[in-house]
């Protein structure tokens, strides 16, 4: 698919339902993922596209955050710890599940400290250390540490567009099914 939309000159694409804050970048295609309004940390984007004299394009992406709304004040608060509640049994699973495979007693001793984890990585930026985790579940879940904090505010320069008869950056928004 990179090749397809490469050949096309598409630089960017935009997605979202994966319910995080993320932008990642290989070989100058940019994929903007971003998370989903009903659910912690209610994020939206703005972006802008601002033609270069010298060619080429600045994009500018930055988030922001739903945090009340009029009949629910404390919205982020209240969906934060809804999802740190919910994610004992999910996080059980993931640790007692190959390639983990961590025994029962031992994964239930380290649950709680990842009682956060899905809320800190779908907000984007994330800095994961486990230090007192076994290395085998210190890797792995250290690994989803962002690489570069560009998740939830990023500037972007696109090149200039390399097909004929087009004078504008190509960018791809792949339609979402549902909501949430």
């Amino acid at each position: 698919m990179q090749d397809l939309l490469r050949e096309y000159g598409v630089q960017m694409v935009f997605t979202g339902h994966l319910h995080i804050q993320n932008v990642a970048e290989s070989g100058g295609l940019y994929d903007i993922t971003t998370g989903s309004l009903v659910s912690y940390p209610h994020p939206y984007r703005t972006v802008e596209c601002v033609s270069q004299p010298e060619g080429g394009y600045c994009l500018t992406v930055e988030s922001d955050r739903i945090t009340s709304v009029p009949e629910w004040p404390d919205l982020a608060v209240f969906s934060q710890n809804l999802m740190a509640d919910r994610s004992e049994a999910f996080m059980l699973q993931i640790l007692t599940a190959p390639p983990l495979s961590v025994p029962e007693e031992e994964a239930l001793r380290l649950v709680s400290q990842l009682r956060d984890f899905w809320g800190t990585f779908a907000a984007g930026d994330s800095q994961f250390s486990f230090p007192e985790f076994p290395p085998q579940v210190r890797s792995h879940f250290e690994a989803f540490s962002s690489a570069r904090s560009m998740d939830n505010s990023a500037t972007i320069w696109l090149s200039p567009p390399k097909r004929a008869n087009s004078d504008r950056p190509r960018c791809c928004f792949f339609p979402v099914a549902g909501v949430g």
